[in-house]
């Protein structure tokens, strides 16, 4: 099953990026928050003969492992939800992560220790088959961010809301192409901060996924994911640290998260991900693929559906 990232795993990659282009890690000692809880690209419908319950709950367990750094630590999230039909669902995501191994390295605050903390959180509702047609149908999902993540209250972060619109095609039993657009409003309580920058009051998304289905166990999918964030006017630090993008300007951050999957039984699957960097200049003028890949994540996956 495909995942996204969010804002605060943009800034921990960046960062790893910056260190390649500056050739040093960044600073221990800098107040950088953990990692950001992964989410579901496209939903995985339940197979005949699976629990009908209408409470569904997804614990998601990724140790991931900074090839720059040479660093280990956690990027977890679980899910409770109520299905009101087949096609409506209504749930509460929570991101939680953990140091592992020279942690500090990826900008987990805390050098010793597991030194678990809250992720991002947020209420989720997903709406599909709001029109289909063959092969095609229309989802919708919706999202309303608290600022359960320290550094999001740091910057002054109130909420977020995300809207979504995804279009499927199902070209075979195998290939399934998804496109997915998003519109996500920012509220601040601030134009910036003199640590973090200017702060976005919009961002847009577009996904591309290809889904295959290698084997009725066995399945790969590829996420394409540009963010596009426009920032407010914030002098005193003009250039925001999660994109790179500079005050009153957009910022942009084009990656890829190819995962593979095997289901070992209906409730229980293991995964092996990759997380690249930016792929792109902030301001959109040019590629960045070396640095790129060496600044990327590698990530061991269990997933629980309970």
């Amino acid at each position: 099953m495909a995942k996204l990232g969010d804002r605060a795993r943009f800034l921990r990659i960046g960062l790893a990026f910056l260190s390649i282009s500056l050739g040093a890690l960044a600073d221990d000692t800098s107040p950088v928050p953990p990692s950001t809880p992964n989410q579901s690209v496209v939903e995985t419908p339940a197979k005949p003969g699976e629990p009908t319950s209408k409470v569904f709950g997804t614990l998601d367990l990724r140790a991931e492992f900074w090839g720059l750094p040479g660093a280990w630590d956690t990027s977890n999230f679980f899910q409770i939800g109520y299905t009101f039909t087949p096609d409506v669902k209504v749930s509460w995501y929570q991101g939680f992560d953990s140091n592992l191994y020279k942690a500090s390295l990826t900008q987990i605050p805390g050098a010793s220790g597991l030194n678990p903390v809250l992720d991002q959180g947020f209420l989720r509702t997903r709406v599909n088959n709001i029109w289909k047609n063959g092969n095609l149908s229309l989802a919708y999902e919706s999202r309303i961010y608290v600022p359960t993540l320290s550094f999001d209250s740091q910057m002054g972060n109130i909420t977020r809301f995300y809207n979504a619109i995804k279009l499927a095609y199902k070209a075979s039993e195998a290939f399934t192409f998804s496109a997915i657009g998003v519109v996500s409003p920012q509220i601040f309580n601030a134009a910036g901060t003199t640590y973090g920058g200017p702060n976005p009051w919009l961002e847009n998304r577009l996904y591309l996924v290809t889904d295959v289905q290698i084997t009725p166990k066995l399945s790969f999918s590829l996420p394409v994911l540009l963010y596009q964030d426009k920032y407010r006017d914030y002098a005193a630090n003009p250039t925001n640290l999660l994109l790179g993008g500079n005050t009153g300007d957009w910022g942009y951050f084009l990656y890829i998260w190819p995962e593979l999957d095997y289901a070992l039984n209906d409730t229980l699957t293991l995964g092996l991900a990759y997380v690249s960097g930016n792929m792109v200049k902030p301001d959109f003028s040019g590629t960045t693929m070396e640095s790129a890949f060496k600044s990327g994540i590698l990530q061991f996956v269990v997933t629980t559906n309970l």
